[in-house]
């Protein structure tokens, strides 16, 4: 099984350029972002995803997919 962002799409979605546009207007760590965003991290913390739940006014659900 595997963990995929879509955290990528929900950005889009809410109208922001790029992860950078977001990270940069919403003050968001960016590399985090970015790791997230590409499925390179290893282990996010839950504080961090509620930030980006809460910015992106979405449930934590919405920003990732288990894949079998």
């Amino acid at each position: 099984m595997e963990l995929q962002s879509k955290v990528r799409t929900l950005v889009v979605d809410r109208g922001y350029n790029s992860l950078s546009d977001f990270a940069e207007k919403k003050k968001v760590s960016y590399y985090l972002l970015r790791q997230f965003a590409y499925n390179r991290a290893n282990s996010l913390e839950v504080k961090f995803l509620i930030e980006l739940c809460s910015k992106l006014d979405c449930e934590i659900s919405d920003l990732m997919v288990l894949k079998k």
